[in-house]
């Protein structure tokens, strides 16, 4: 497969993914909204970009690792569903968790010290400082 389609393959799942973003951030209050709806806005411009822009750069075909692309991706859509399941915080924990080791990152204090931290700064950020409401846990 050419760089070509490979881009215009990959636009047209990041124009879709953030038109679902987009459908489900209409519905959060509109000081939650804001920033989500402003990041997708953006994804879907860049998108629309790759899309109709040729690349310019002749690639080998190993620079580019599509396999970790397309398995963010899976990950992050797991992420969208699961965070109604077991919550905002506990979500992107095993997300972020996830997400790094799956990238190669095998060091077990910086997997753990970087997703907890994540963590505690959101909590801080949206629940302590901005009073963002976020989803909790539902199995319990």
């Amino acid at each position: 497969m050419d760089m070509a389609k490979k881009n215009r393959i990959t636009a047209i799942v990041v124009i879709v993914l953030s038109i679902f973003g987009l459908m489900e951030a209409k519905s959060y209050p509109a000081e939650a909204a804001t920033y989500p709806l402003a990041i997708l806005l953006m994804a879907i411009a860049l998108g629309v970009i790759l899309l109709v822009t040729k690349p310019r750069v002749k690639t080998k075909p190993g620079n580019i690792v599509y396999r970790q692309l397309y398995g963010m991706i899976a990950f992050t859509i797991a992420y969208y569903i699961i965070i109604r399941i077991i919550g905002y915080y506990f979500a992107t924990l095993l997300y972020v968790l996830v997400s790094m080791y799956f990238l190669k990152e095998r060091n077990l204090i910086v997997l753990a010290s970087v997703s907890v931290g994540f963590v505690v700064v959101l909590y801080c950020v949206f629940g302590l400082f901005l009073r963002v409401p976020l989803p909790h846990l539902v199995l319990f």
